[in-house]
């Protein structure tokens, strides 16, 4: 028994690989201790200069956070149906 995939779109496998990975490079801030997280950032600033600068404090605060929302998101997202096109 053979499946036949059109050439354009992307296997399950490869699109459940890349949200694998995507979701695993956002949710390493919850993994790694907040000293070790705060240090690189703060090492990456320095050396991008913008340690003391409004952007940098913006970014840095966004870096940290994104993974709490990404993870709120997606356990608010696990009862959404897709095949559904009427609203609740």
């Amino acid at each position: 028994m053979s499946s036949a995939w059109p050439a354009h779109s992307p296997s399950p496998v490869a699109t459940s690989q890349g949200k694998t990975l995507l979701l695993g490079v956002a949710l390493s801030p919850l993994v790694a201790p907040m000293v070790v997280i705060g240090l690189g950032l703060l090492q990456a600033l320095v050396w991008l200069r913008l340690n003391q600068s409004i952007l940098g404090l913006v970014l840095g605060h966004v870096l940290i956070t994104l993974a709490y929302v990404v993870r709120a998101l997606l356990a608010g997202l696990v009862h959404f149906d897709q095949n559904s096109n009427s609203p609740p």
